[in-house]
């Protein structure tokens, strides 16, 4: 235990080996790695610093391997700066007064079989450049956004779970931010808020992909904000599945929506996108298009819809141009009949 700026402090291309080791240090950080330092830590425990549990700054790049993390100060952990990297494997980073993971400034971390959970604040943060992997990963109890990225951040999601978030699951802002989520699961959302966020310009893609029981399931908002689903489920959706607002763009190839209020639906003027082999089951209505959206809709499938497969009010043009397509008016004709009606 000690009351230091670190530690232990890395730096000037030092690469130690550090096994086992315990570092208690309410004062500062608990580990710094500095101006192109690196080295391996083993099996480390790094709890209580004063400041961020690990620190990665200045060129650095270390590699943790199982090590813990828990009730830092600050974020737990912390990598700024160009050409600055941290790989974590199998580590675990819990009750945090900051952020889980922040990464900022161009810096960049690979995260594989990694747990964060327990956060005061979100459990993912990335910001201005930075760029991060999470693979086979779990972000968990989070009482803010899971992961939120801005500033032309990309974030490389594979195999991971994130669940029980009080806000968004991910939220992405900024234009040039990019998130790519492949084989994922969004699910148990604690808040009202949508489980994917996507707006002021940003992008989202994800493949095949779960998200369930949540309240809104992926929201994308403002010109130039634009989001691709592929072979994915939205299920378990107490409000809307899909909303597309403020010029924004959405495509759904081959996904499946079930047991929503709304499928999907189409907010304002210019915006628009695609839903295409699509299936939504089990809703109080299909698809909405009002105030001059103007989606395509190609070879859906709406069945058993409480009130409307489709409806269109207020300047809404896509699902008109849907139900003249063979394959949509044979399965779902007397719901987009009386969704025009209305």
């Amino acid at each position: 235990m000690t009351r230091s700026a670190a530690g232990i402090e890395v730096r000037g291309g030092a690469r130690p080996t550090v096994r086992r080791c315990t570092v208690d240090n309410p004062g500062g950080i608990g580990i710094a790695v500095l101006d192109g330092g690196g080295g391996v830590f083993e099996e480390c425990e790094i709890v209580a610093a004063g400041q961020s549990g690990v620190a990665v700054r200045g060129g650095a790049h270390p590699r943790l391997e199982r090590c813990r993390v828990h009730h830092a100060s600050g974020a737990g952990l912390s990598v700024t700066g160009e050409h600055t990297g941290l790989e974590a494997i199998g580590c675990e980073v819990y009750e945090i007064k900051g952020s889980g993971v922040q990464v900022t400034g161009r810096a960049s971390a690979h995260l594989t079989d990694c747990d964060v959970h327990r956060t005061t604040s979100d459990g993912v943060t990335l910001d201005t450049d930075a760029v991060l992997t999470l693979a086979d990963c779990r972000i968990h109890d989070i009482p803010e956004n899971a992961i939120d990225l801005r500033s032309r951040s990309v974030l490389t999601l594979t195999r991971s779970t994130v669940c029980r978030f009080g806000r968004n699951g991910l939220s992405v802002w900024d234009p040039g931010t990019r998130v790519d989520a492949n084989q994922c699961e969004i699910h148990d959302s604690t808040g009202d808020y949508p489980a994917v966020w996507v707006s002021d310009g940003a992008t989202a893609v994800l493949e095949s992909c779960r998200v369930r029981e949540v309240p809104d399931a992926l929201f994308v908002l403002d010109r130039g904000s634009r989001a691709d689903v592929v072979d994915s489920d939205l299920s378990q959706v107490r409000n809307t599945a899909v909303s597309v607002s403020d010029g924004a763009t959405a495509q759904l190839d081959d996904c499946r929506i079930r047991e929503a209020a709304t499928g999907a639906w189409f907010r304002d003027h210019g915006s628009g996108g695609t839903l295409a082999n699509c299936t939504i089951d089990a809703v109080q209505t299909g698809v909405i298009v009002t105030k001059g959206a103007d989606p395509t809709i190609e070879r859906c499938t709406v069945t058993s819809p409480a009130e409307a497969g489709f409806y269109v009010s207020a300047g809404g043009r896509g699902p008109s141009t849907a139900a003249g397509s063979a394959a949509v008016a044979a399965t779902a004709s007397t719901s987009s009949t009386a969704a025009v009606r209305r």
